[in-house]
């Protein structure tokens, strides 16, 4: 039987989509996030929970999992034990991948996201700006498309 890119790269994700399912991975991200601070924390749940989301295409799971990795894994440009500038590197990596995953985070996803943050942080995770829904989204729930029925 022969497997196509595609039928390669989707496995891969389904792979590191079960990886990261498990309670190891949180508590991987719970040692992290206690030196991070807030919003390295939300930006990583965010992009955690769309890469578990079956409905996310192949090309976003693996950018998801490349910054989520580099975050872990990869020793960083800049030391996350350096005062002030430690975890910059870390978050421009993050949010570079929640630019191109933000239109996937649900309002499930957030509410989740919101509940662990507090969890975490308490009240100041009320705070954070979570990632917006999708414009076509907002526009597909009012009815209103923008148009003008002349």
């Amino acid at each position: 039987m022969q497997y196509s890119a595609s039928d390669a790269a989707r496995k891969a994700a389904m792979n590191a989509t079960q990886a990261i399912a498990g309670d190891k991975a949180m508590a991987l991200l719970n040692r992290a996030f206690s030196k991070a601070g807030l919003n390295v924390a939300a930006t990583v749940l965010q992009l955690y929970y769309v890469a578990r989301s079956p409905e996310v295409p192949v090309w976003a799971k693996t950018v998801i999992f490349g910054a989520l990795g580099y975050f872990v894994l990869v020793p960083d440009a800049i030391p996350d034990v350096a005062p002030v500038l430690g975890f910059t590197d870390d978050l421009a990596v993050l949010a570079s991948a929640l630019t191109g995953a933000a239109g996937y985070v649900t309002p499930e996803m957030r509410q989740r996201i919101r509940e662990r943050l507090r969890g975490w942080f308490g009240e100041k995770a009320d705070e954070v700006i979570l990632a917006p829904e999708p414009i076509l989204a907002l526009e597909d729930q009012s009815g209103d498309t923008g148009k003008s029925k002349t």
